[in-house]
């Protein structure tokens, strides 16, 4: 299951015991603000509780209807103001700064 900092707070009970969680490996933190119950979740999992308001659109959509059978470079994700791409190379670095 992925949390945000949030849920996780509200899991954990407070951000000293979160933080002792993730040193014992009870959580896994995926990236600023992204924690997982699993050591490695898919990064469209991740994309999606960062912007869960996100719409996953272009090739990505394509591809997870069965419209197309290659697999996606990128993930085009469409917000409530604005529109962006990830490429899957550098799309971690494009999170951590948003």
């Amino acid at each position: 299951m992925i949390f945000n900092y949030s849920e996780a707070i509200t899991q954990y009970g407070n951000a000293y015991k979160l933080k002792n969680a993730v040193k014992e490996g009870v959580i896994f933190k995926q990236e600023e603000g992204i924690y997982s119950t699993k050591k490695r979740e898919p990064e469209v999992g991740i994309i999606m509780k960062k912007y869960p308001k996100g719409v996953l659109t272009g090739e990505y959509a394509f591809y997870r209807h069965g419209l197309t059978n290659l697999l996606p470079e990128k993930y085009d994700v469409k917000c409530h103001a604005f529109f962006f791409n990830l490429t899957k190379s550098c799309q971690r670095k494009h999170l951590e700064s948003a």
